[in-house]
């Protein structure tokens, strides 16, 4: 028998289409959509998705390196759009919060994803208020993503000052930056930037 602290670890989960859909209809959903409010904006009734797990960055002030271990590992398109269709279909939902750490990791898995939600026609809107790299989005990329229904989603500088941002581990294109701001704007999705204040030797000049 295990007598530590801590439990093993276990080998991850590979095929993560063998995970049946959560059983939110065990939930009292409606008390959630009383509320009005969430992780990201709100739009009538909403629901949150996790379509793959970890991320291959090991950004200092961030848990998911310790608990993944940088394995990044991802639910097929279909397997995420037939997750988006059943709750469509069973709950009437139409407003969807991407709640995954790497979403954007591979950009064709993007692309598939968003050319299943068109394809299957439906009507909803997503949005990831967890974030996404900057520079992992192109410019195919995000107009795929905004056909399907992107309406907000939140990326992180964490720093203006260049000496943080190597303390912290993170890499940061300012000028993608910039442009993704920009290029969301005109296809009318809402952006919003997310900065770490009070890092160990951060001065009022970072």
């Amino acid at each position: 028998a295990y007598k530590g602290g801590l439990n093993p670890k276990r080998q991850f989960i590979k095929e993560l289409d063998r995970i049946p859909f959560p059983a939110v209809d065990l939930l009292p959903l409606q008390n959630y959509w009383n509320l009005g409010y969430a992780h990201g904006p709100v739009n009538g009734k909403y629901m949150h998705l996790i379509t793959s797990r970890g991320c291959r960055y090991h950004c200092a002030f961030c848990s998911t390196p310790k608990v993944w271990q940088q394995v990044w590992r991802a639910r097929s398109p279909v397997n995420v759009a037939d997750e988006i269709e059943y709750y469509f279909r069973q709950f009437g939902i139409t407003d969807f919060h991407v709640q995954d750490d790497a979403f954007t990791l591979s950009r064709q898995r993007v692309i598939e994803i968003s050319r299943e939600i068109i394809k299957r026609k439906l009507p909803v809107i997503w949005k990831m208020p967890a974030g996404l790299k900057a520079e992992e989005v192109n410019e195919e990329t995000l107009e795929w993503m905004s056909k399907s229904g992107l309406r907000y989603l939140s990326f992180s500088p964490e720093s203006g000052s260049t000496r943080i941002l190597s303390m912290m581990k993170k890499k940061f294109d300012y000028q993608h930056g910039l442009w993704l701001a920009s290029a969301c704007h005109k296809l009318k999705i809402k952006t919003q930037a997310c900065f770490i204040l009070g890092m160990l030797t951060e001065t009022d000049e970072d």
